[in-house]
């Protein structure tokens, strides 16, 4: 009965062998023939869980006839592994499959048990059968077997070949047949497959191996192979188990470097030595990673020569052939100088595929070395030496036995650099202990905390160093324990390392952690802790480093940040590009379409029910213009608040009459609840109708079924009184989880190639700016597929006894009411533009005498001519003078120094406005303008140039 004793790390490493294995494998007790442990193989293969195979015995899973062979097999005990074929179990569906045991008795949990692992032959002994009994009935079926197939003759030639067979010999079936075996593969009569074939075909003798096949082209293939004699030479069933085998190869590998770095690092812990490291670490590679030949070279600064400071394996006088010289100035005499040259690693996985030119490659091949990595040792930032591996096998160094690699010369690496700082410390020793005045001031005024903490955790000592990240002052440091600063989280990891400290485990830790600063707010440390103990191993103290890193946490934490803020200004790009491409491309159908049935239509009756579309879709453009312009103000701070007392009732009251028309048109009910006492509020009216429109129209937009509701109180919140609005709807709904992302600029519920409804995806955005940005708040209540509440609050205002009164209209407002509704004023309008002057000078016909021209020099040459009352000029006239221009050679005109200049422009971004009025205009008329908004704006200049025009 064996019994090995094993360490925790190999016991788990076993453990993810046995758990991990692609084949089913149990533990099952010799004498009760209970099942002790199943793999996760057997679970899927037989279809029992778990816990039920712990309840079975191995009679469970045999058919009735095969009980009696089974226990006489169990009572036949063996130390040796037995493979053994032809036994039949019965699945938890109650089918049977053939199998093939591998097993070996053992101890576990005390108990005599027996290990199996199981090979799944049904299909090939389906074969086999079929092979024997009907060779040519199934010979149509063996073309699509997955298994190769083929029968060799007594001359070796293919006498029959399936398709997998042709695959799996990366071949043809017509180059195959009626050839050798050594005209398809050259030298394949020298390997162990071709004697096994031999002797199958002279003896009459099945072989079954497993077999690494090399192909001409260098590459490699496993395979499981049956040899069968018959009749007309040797039948070879073959399967490709090359994926199975690199996995087993990998584990096999990954399993030796493990066992190098677990051992290589006990050496660290246990050896102070540097030569006796070196010459540990080496034979390590040696004897647990089973490397050809390990080396380790220090280099000599001043000669450049890398001298060999220790090595193992099979050297055979390879130093001799290859050159050491650090300062040859070709890389290509030795991987390890190259190294040197390089500064960084140097891996080569098939060093028979370099070229034969390259001068140490013979050297290698010659000691069969087929793959090497050499691997810097850094101390102090400076490279000292080299760690090179060479492997007797092709490929070796992938990619995880590299990290495990590297990270076991790191440690070599670290452990040189600490014991070179044992070396200093010990030298200094001496002169330490004659002067500990000196040792303390040292401890006193480092740059980084410092302080001895008793075994319980108590601040026996602290710098000021420490003192200054904590905030606290020496004398409350030493009344406290570390626990009192660490954060909560953190104190159960820094209990670990100390038990692991005081039971020898490790000398020392380095962790980053958190401590609280006196303040309350957290610091991050990165803390190097070591335990002092006395001649004769006796724990006396913790001598711990602090080093104040919040600065470089802060920073990565901000780097997130940033990464994460940069994604999603991308993701809000995207959205802004395709809502804006769809928000000015779609009503330009209606705009255009219009455009050209007017062009083509000989009366305005076979149009005229297209021009509310063509009105809706300009109004639609006009709209997703301003949105972007408001959104642009708000977020340039360029938008000033016009607050003034007034009653919000009144006006939700004249807001809402056009979308009383909407709902009526979509069948909707429109419902205002307003008290009868007045609301007052301090607001900006204009943002005010703004919000609401946003809302309603939303509501509207997102309602199919059902109505809108307006809902207007006071309410008191938190001892002060508000005025509360909520618009309601029985429409879409919101998903809770979309609650935030509304508000968000060009962001809706539904968004990209699914979205569901039109819009830039900024109304709500500026409701929530101009709510705020007025002192109120919004927020929004809903259920998915049943309506929304959308609620704004704003503080109410203190009447005064001339709040109510109204200002009446002045002689100038009256005037200009009468001059609107009668013909009246010269105007000239500028503008290059022949379309816009069509519309503007139709909108201002029949109110005022209207002139225009496309140039400034044809204006200054009308203006000479003429007398005009109120002139309006586009800013970009084309190839002649501009309009800044022509407004400046007009202002220097004595007879039109009080005559108004207004600039109606397309330039309308954030600044626009304030740039032009600031150069000289009387006013800014941005472009597109609708016939209401112009007449409204010439109305003010009327009214207040009244006495100028008319006088």
């Amino acid at each position: 009965m064996a019994t090995v004793k094993k360490t925790s790390s190999e016991d788990r490493q076993y453990k993810i062998l046995f758990d991990s294995n692609p084949n089913p494998m149990w533990i099952y007790e010799l004498d009760s023939l209970k099942f002790l442990a199943v793999n996760d193989a057997a679970v899927f293969k037989y279809g029992y869980s778990g816990k039920e195979f712990l309840k079975m015995t191995l009679l469970d899973i045999r058919p009735k006839e095969d009980v009696d062979s089974l226990l006489n097999n169990v009572n036949t005990h063996s130390e040796l592994y037995q493979w053994t074929g032809g036994w039949r179990h019965v699945k938890k569906d109650k089918t049977i499959m053939d199998v093939e045991i591998l097993s070996h008795d053992i101890l576990f949990a005390g108990k005599k048990a027996r290990l199996v692992a199981v090979n799944d032959v049904t299909d090939r002994k389906r074969a086999e059968n079929a092979l024997k009994d009907a060779e040519y009935r199934y010979r149509s079926s063996l073309d699509n077997m997955m298994e190769g197939f083929q029968i060799i003759s007594p001359d070796w030639k293919y006498l029959y070949v399936n398709d997998a067979a042709a695959v799996q010999g990366k071949s043809t079936k017509d180059k195959l047949l009626n050839h050798t075996m050594m005209e398809i593969y050259p030298g394949i009569e020298n390997t162990s497959m071709f004697s096994a074939l031999k002797v199958c075909m002279q003896a009459g003798v099945p072989q079954r191996m497993e077999n690494e096949f090399i192909f001409p082209d260098g590459s490699k293939m496993w395979f499981d192979l049956n040899l069968e004699p018959v009749p007309e030479g040797v039948l070879i069933l073959s399967s490709d188990i090359t994926t199975e085998k690199l996995a087993k190869i990998e584990v096999q590998h990954l399993n030796r470097v493990y066992a190098v770095l677990s051992n290589i690092n006990q050496a660290i812990v246990r050896i102070k030595n540097k030569q006796e490291l070196f010459d540990t670490a080496c034979k390590i590679g040696i004897e647990d990673g089973k490397f050809k030949m390990c080396w380790i070279g220090i280099r000599n600064e001043s000669t450049g020569l890398v001298s060999v400071a220790a090595s193992s394996g099979f050297v055979n006088g390879y130093f001799d052939e290859v050159s050491l010289h650090h300062n040859k100035s070709t890389a290509g005499l030795n991987p390890t100088i190259e190294m040197f040259i390089k500064k960084e690693y140097v891996l080569y996985n098939n060093i028979g595929g370099l070229d034969e030119t390259v001068q140490w490659r013979a050297a290698a091949l010659k000691r069969d070395y087929k793959s090497v990595i050499v691997f810097p040792l850094i101390v102090s930032a400076e490279i000292i030496g080299n760690f090179s591996l060479y492997s007797g096998e092709i490929d070796f160094f992938e990619e995880k036995e590299f990290a495990l690699l590297k990270e076991m010369v790191q440690d070599i690496s670290f452990a040189l650099e600490t014991m070179e700082t044992e070396k200093h410390r010990m030298r200094a020793e001496k002169d330490l202990k004659e002067s500990e005045r000196r040792f303390f001031n040292a401890f006193e005024y480092a740059a980084i905390g410092m302080a001895i903490v008793s075994l319980e955790g108590n601040f026996i000592r602290v710098n000021n160093a420490l003192c200054n990240i904590t905030g606290y002052p020496v004398g409350e440091m030493l009344d406290k324990n570390f626990k009192d600063i660490t954060h909560p989280d953190d104190i159960e990891s820094d209990q670990q390392q100390v038990k692991r400290m005081l039971s020898k485990e490790i000398n020392t830790y380095q962790t980053e952690k958190r401590y609280l600063h006196k303040s309350g707010r957290e610091i991050w440390i990165a803390l190097n802790s070591s335990l002092l103990r006395d001649d004769s191993a006796r724990p006396l103290y913790f001598i711990s480093q602090m080093q104040d890193i919040t600065v470089k946490k802060k920073a990565e934490l901000e780097l997130i940040s940033a990464k994460e803020q940069a994604e999603e200004m991308n993701r809000l790009k995207s959205n802004f590009l395709a809502n804006m491409s769809h928000e000015l491309r779609t009503p330009m159908i209606g705009i255009l379409g219009t455009a050209e049935l007017l062009k083509e239509s000989e009366s305005i009756e076979e149009i005229k029910d297209f021009i509310p579309n063509f009105e809706e879709s300009a109004q639609r453009l006009l709209r997703t213009l301003n949105h972007i312009l408001d959104i642009s103000k708000i977020e340039a701070e360029k938008i000033k608040l016009q607050k003034k007392n007034f009653l919000i009732d009144e006006v939700i009251l004249r807001s809402v009459g056009l979308f009383k028309m909407e709902a009526l048109r979509k069948n909707l009910w429109f419902n205002l609840d307003v008290p009868g006492t007045g609301i007052m509020v301090n607001l900006d009216e204009d943002l005010l109708i703004q919000i609401l429109n946003n809302l309603i129209s939303n509501a509207l937009k997102y309602t199919s079924e059902g109505g809108i509701t307006i809902h207007i109180e006071k309410k008191i919140i938190d001892g002060s009184e508000f005025a509360e609005i909520i618009v309601s709807d029985t429409g879409i709904g919101i998903p809770e989880d979309k609650y935030d992302l509304i508000f968000l600029a060009f962001r809706q519920a539904s968004e990209g190639l699914a979205r569901q409804h039109e819009g830039t995806g900024l109304g709500l955005t500026l409701v929530k700016k101009y709510t705020e940005l007025m002192g109120g708040r919004v927020s929004v209540e809903s259920a998915f597929g049943k309506g929304s509440h959308f609620i704004l609050q704003f503080p109410l205002a203190e009447r005064s006894s001339t709040t109510d009164k109204k200002i009446s209209a002045g002689s100038g407002e009256q005037a200009a009411n009468d001059i609107l509704k009668v013909p009246g004023g010269n105007v000239l309008y500028v503008d290059d533009d022949k379309v816009a002057q069509k519309f503007i000078v139709n909108f201002l016909s029949g109110v005022f005498s209207v002139q225009s021209c496309l140039t400034g020099e044809e204006a200054i040459d009308m203006i000479s001519k003429n007398k005009y009352d109120i002139i309006l000029i586009d800013i970009n006239l084309g190839s002649g003078i501009s309009g800044v221009e022509l407004m400046t050679n007009i202002k220097q005109m004595d007879t039109y120094r009080k005559v108004p200049l207004i600039a109606i422009t397309g330039y309308a971004m954030i600044g626009d406005k304030e740039k032009f009025l600031s150069k000289g205009f009387d006013y800014y008329i941005p472009k597109p303008v609708s016939k209401t908004q112009l007449l409204k704006i010439m109305k003010t200049v009327v009214r207040e140039n009244y006495n100028n025009i008319y006088s």
